[in-house]
C-alpha cells in the first residue's frame, strides 16, 4: 500500500469471498443449465462493476458517465463496489451449496467456513486499527510541521 501514493477509496470484498466467489464460478459453468446462466449474469456483474469501481482512468466510468443520462448524478465511483460484493456473494453460494452437499458431514464444513470468516474479520479489524492509528500518527506530524512553518515564517517577517 506504500507504493501507492494516492488512494480514493478502498474497497476489497476479502479473501473469503473473492476465492469463493471463482471457486463458484467455477463450479457453477462446470454445471451447466440454469446455474451456468448465474454464472454468465452474476460474473458479469462483478467484472464490470469491479471495472467501473475503479473510477474514470479506467475507462468504463468515464464511458458510462459520458453517454449514460443521469449518469453524471454518480460521483463516487467506488460505490460500483457494492454491487462486487453483491455477485461475489451469490458466487459464493454457488460453491458452498456444492461444497456442502458433498460433505458427510455439512456441520463441520459450515464450521470450517465461519471460521474463516471469524479470522478474515478479525484481521481486517486489527489493519483497520493500524491503519487508523497510523493516520491519526501522521496528523500529528503534520500538525505540528505546519505549527513549525508558522513559526519560522513569522521570525522572517519579523526579522
Amino acid at each position: 500500500l506504500g507504493l501507492i501514493e494516492r488512494w480514493n477509496d478502498v474497497d476489497f470484498p476479502g479473501f473469503a469471498a473473492t476465492t469463493l466467489g471463482a471457486a463458484g464460478a467455477w463450479v457453477g459453468w462446470r454445471a451447466g443449465g440454469r446455474t451456468r446462466e448465474l454464472v454468465i449474469l452474476y460474473g458479469s456483474i462483478v467484472l464490470l462493476a469491479g471495472w467501473a469501481s475503479f473510477g474514470p482512468d479506467a475507462g468504463l466510468y468515464g464511458v458510462l458517465y459520458r453517454t449514460v443520462p443521469a449518469f453524471t448524478l454518480m460521483r463516487a465511483p467506488s460505490r460500483f463496489a457494492l454491487l462486487v460484493v453483491f455477485g461475489l456473494s451469490v458466487l459464493a453460494a454457488l460453491a458452498v451449496r456444492a461444497w456442502m452437499g458433498r460433505a458427510s458431514r455439512p456441520a463441520r464444513g459450515g464450521a470450517a467456513l465461519a471460521i474463516v470468516a471469524a479470522t478474515e474479520l478479525a484481521v481486517r479489524l486489527r489493519l483497520l486499527s493500524k491503519l487508523r492509528a497510523m493516520n491519526m500518527e501522521r496528523g500529528m506530524i503534520e500538525t505540528q510541521l505546519l505549527k513549525l512553518k508558522r513559526k519560522s515564517s513569522a521570525k522572517v517577517k519579523s526579522a
